[in-house]
Order: C-alpha cells, then structure tokens, then sequence
C-alpha cells in the first residue's frame, strides 16, 4: 500500500493532517492553510505482507474448584501454526 498525506503544522506542533483528494486517483492538492500553517507532503508505504491474516491465538483457562478461593489461575494459550491465508 502506498499513499500521501499533508502532515499540517505551526510554530506550536502538528496541528492536524489532511488527505487533499476527494479520490485514490486524483494528485494530491494542497489543502487550505490557516496563518501560521505550514504542510509538508508524508508518503507512506506498508508492504503488503502486514494485510495478511494469521491465526487468532486461543486461550483456555481452567480453574480448579480448589483453587477457586485462593484466586491462582492458570492458563494455557495455543497460538496455531502460521500458515498463509489467501
């Protein structure tokens, strides 16, 4: 995934970001500043790899009746195999 955003800033720190298009397709244009703002052009790039799913981790927890007043828990947490979703 690749995209741009306007990252808006004063003398006092970042006040707010602006995307600048209204669509994926359009250039960036930059967006109406305030007095004392200044913008700077923020290109972002995530591989695609972070979008793929992994397995939800389980957890089971168990507790015995005779440690049900003493308040020790245990528990167990399986995370499966990663394997490649498509």
């Amino acid at each position: 995934m690749k995209d741009s955003v306007y990252l808006i800033f004063t003398s006092a720190g970042v006040s707010r970001m602006a995307k600048g298009r209204t669509h994926r397709s359009q250039p960036l244009k930059r967006p109406a500043l305030r007095t004392g703002e200044y913008a700077v052009i923020v290109a972002v790039t995530v591989p695609e790899s972070v979008f793929k799913q992994v397995p939800t981790p389980r957890a089971t927890i168990t507790i015995p009746e005779a440690t049900a007043v003493d308040l020790v828990i245990t528990a167990t947490v399986e995370v499966p195999a990663t394997e490649e979703m498509t």
